[in-house]
């Protein structure tokens, strides 16, 4: 059974994020404005800011702390599934952060429609916030109509979209943030091994992911001229 695993979650489940990001442009990010965009970027620097910051308080492994940060801040569990060969998490720190994020998006699936009524959140605000904070798509479309309807919808998905973009800079910040505390690269490794050691853990995927997304951009930015 381990090899059939290891087949499908190198070449199977990879293609399936690359699929993933026919449904992405970044033509939201170039059309929302700041205001969405600042919303977006702090949310991904406290999900991350809290999650690295809490699990050194909790001694929980830098390696599980920033999957779960990640996944918070970006896209859920295709955010932690590209970043984790990227820091080389092992397994049972993948596992640990998958479910991890899938009991606070289903959480929040229960109590974000409560919140979003007690507060009288309009639509639009209900949909940004919901977008900006839960982590897979199919929980956000749940929770966004079940707080808000079409319109909740429309906002949560914009603000999705935003967040998704970002997952490449997130990947390659933390794949040369762990490869420099790597204890097996001393100071006084040359910068060129450094360098072929990043290039090797980094996913590759994750810059195809990269290049459909600019791809969609390009081809709907044209059609709509």
């Amino acid at each position: 059974m381990q090899a059939g695993l290891t087949f499908s979650t190198r070449w199977c489940l990879r293609l399936g994020i690359l699929l993933y990001a026919l449904k992405f442009s970044y033509r939201p990010l170039l059309q929302s404005g700041l205001q969405n965009f600042i919303i977006v970027l702090c949310a991904i620097l406290l999900a991350l800011g809290i999650a690295l910051i809490g699990g050194r308080l909790l001694t929980i492994h830098p390696r599980i702390a920033a999957l779960i940060g990640t996944g918070t801040g970006i896209c859920g569990i295709s955010a932690v599934l590209a970043t984790s060969p990227a820091i080389e998490a092992r397994d049972e720190e993948t596992a640990v952060a998958l479910g991890t994020i899938l009991c606070w998006g289903t959480a929040g699936l229960l109590f974000y429609p409560l919140i979003g009524h007690v507060l009288h959140l309009s639509p639009t605000v209900y949909g940004a916030w919901t977008g900006a904070t839960i982590h897979d798509l199919p929980q956000l479309i749940a929770t966004a109509q079940q707080g808000g309807g079409t319109a909740a919808l429309k906002a949560a998905l914009l603000v999705k979209l935003i967040r998704v973009t970002f997952i490449v800079l997130i990947v390659l910040t933390l794949s040369i943030s762990f490869q420099l505390r790597n204890p097996g690269l001393s100071r006084g490794t040359q910068a060129s091994l450094r360098l072929q050691s990043l290039i090797k853990t980094f996913p590759l995927f994750v810059v195809g992911f990269f290049l459909i997304v600019v791809t969609n951009t390009i081809t709907v930015l044209s059609l709509a001229g």
